[in-house]
């Protein structure tokens, strides 16, 4: 059995840390705990609910009756404290099959192996897929491309002096030259934003209108798209890795982008064609 203890940022970077123990889990018929909940995970019942993975800490009644952020709070309180993260870390805990997760987030020893069940482990409840999937179905009769945009604002105004923050109008410049590039294709573009826009700056571009509620919504809509564009990020890696989409990151100072730049993501720190990503997710990016 192994115990995954610890609590690494945001959705994504908690869905990667999970990622090659749990393929050690599915191959293994071996249990995998997982100590620590993200609000989010409430939408993956598939995870939640396998003979090989679960969440010891997390009751559903319990969680809609008092609310995620109490429920995480308490749970942190109690078994997230300065004591028990020492344990977490001792060799004794490790011969009792705890393991730190992020630091387990690049591992593919057995992930490649049985990508696919594994994968399949982590769709998003039906509810979120048949909505998604819907709005795309429709918009694909008019045989559509659609670029996946993530723009990440909040944090990354100042995570790393703001090198990866992105104005509206920095997205609206690529996304029109994106559609210039791609003229020959009916060109769609799906925003994905963890803050407001302002609209008036993508006037005269075609955008995807979602009622998307959560963030999973967003982030498996961003693996229905053909291609994704934003900043350094898992919740992008981690779409474009559920999908198979190629994805791009933006790089400071260029604008213009070609279908060459995209590319499918095959573990946390590489493309499949090659290029190797940047590690500064030790930030918690």
């Amino acid at each position: 059995m192994k115990i995954i203890c610890d609590v690494p940022g945001q959705l994504c970077n908690r869905l990667w840390s999970y990622l090659d123990t749990i393929a050690w889990s599915v191959l293994n018929k071996q249990r995998t705990v997982i100590l620590f909940i993200d609000s989010n995970i409430q939408y993956f019942d598939k995870l939640r609910n396998n003979n090989f993975i679960s969440f010891p800490l997390y009751n559903k009644k319990v969680f809609n009756l008092l609310g995620y952020n109490l429920c995480s709070s308490v749970i942190g309180k109690i078994f997230n404290n300065k004591l028990f993260r020492l344990f977490y870390c001792s060799t004794v805990a490790e011969k009792f099959g705890f393991i730190i997760g992020w630091k387990k987030r690049a591992d593919s020893s057995f992930f490649p192996i049985c990508k696919k069940e594994v994968l399949q482990l982590y769709k998003p409840n039906d509810n979120i897929t048949e909505y998604v999937d819907g709005v795309i179905r429709q918009i694909r009769i008019d045989d559509v491309f659609i670029i996946g945009i993530h723009i990440r604002k909040g944090d990354y105004k100042t995570w790393m002096g703001g090198e990866y923050y992105y104005t509206d109008e920095d997205y609206a410049l690529i996304m029109r030259n994106l559609e210039e590039y791609y003229q020959n294709k009916k060109v769609y573009f799906f925003l994905s934003s963890n803050e407001s826009v302002r609209k008036e700056c993508f006037d005269g571009l075609n955008i995807l209108k979602m009622n998307n509620f959560t963030a999973v919504h967003d982030l498996y809509t961003l693996s229905c798209c053909d291609r994704i564009i934003g900043p350094l990020s898992t919740f992008s890696r981690w779409a474009s890795l559920y999908g198979n989409v190629p994805l791009c990151y933006i790089q400071r100072n260029k604008e213009k982008y070609v279908d060459s730049d995209f590319s499918i993501i095959k573990d946390f720190y590489h493309f499949e064609n090659g290029e190797e990503i940047i590690n500064l997710t030790d930030k918690k990016a």
